[in-house]
């Protein structure tokens, strides 16, 4: 259900594509600027940098794809928890190298991994970051749908829990108008349109806790 909606809304995959798409266009802008006018060819104008631009886009995003697909843009079930730790797509020695490249390149590969993960997302396929935010997303709403009330957002914790996954499935749930959170954000609930989508889906839980 979660990734279902994940593929059509613009706060889901969708708009992650989409976002990438828009930071690429602008970046070959800007870059295909800069190069005719510091190189001031008269062969190569501003629309032959701006298409070179794109040629070596789609060399890297084709690139890029294939690497993913490498490390398995698969679904699994909700109970395969394998991947339930992982945080970032290779394990934590790929999150540790990303986090030491320099700030540039993490800025200019930004797009074009937006576009590879945004569109694998409109495919149903995920990867192993999106997949564990999905199984504990799902957890949580159906923990929560147990309640009539709000709980403590502590109470869901269980250890050892790897905590930017967590916060993600609740923002996830938040996002998407699935769970709602107190203003201090302590406690959280779900909401009528997420016990809505619940019923849509022929997805029953009996309400024994208040």
């Amino acid at each position: 259900m979660l990734r279902t909606e994940d593929q059509v809304d613009f706060k889901g995959s969708l708009g992650q594509f989409l976002k990438g798409l828009g930071w690429c266009a602008a970046a070959g802008f800007l870059i295909s600027t800069v190069l005719w006018m510091a190189v001031g060819s008269e062969r190569i104008g501003w629309t032959g940098w701006f298409g070179i631009y794109w040629v070596l886009l789609i060399a890297v995003l084709v690139v890029q794809s294939r690497r993913h697909k490498e490390k398995g843009y698969t679904v699994r079930s909700l109970e395969d928890a394998s991947d339930h730790h992982e945080d970032t797509p290779g394990g934590q020695a790929a999150g540790d190298l990303e986090l030491r490249a320099p700030f540039f390149a993490q800025v200019l590969s930004w797009g074009p991994r937006a576009m590879v993960d945004g569109f694998a997302g409109l495919r149903g396929k995920h990867n192993h970051r999106q997949r564990a935010i999905f199984k504990r997303a799902a957890q949580i709403l159906s923990r929560l749908a147990k309640f009539s009330s709000g709980i403590p957002i502590r109470a869901l914790i269980q250890p050892p829990e790897n905590i930017p996954i967590f916060a993600a499935a609740l923002d996830l749930l938040d996002t998407h108008d699935y769970a709602g959170r107190s203003s201090d954000g302590e406690r959280i609930w779900i909401t009528t349109h997420g016990r809505k989508k619940l019923a849509e889906h022929h997805i029953h839980i009996k309400i024994d806790e208040v």
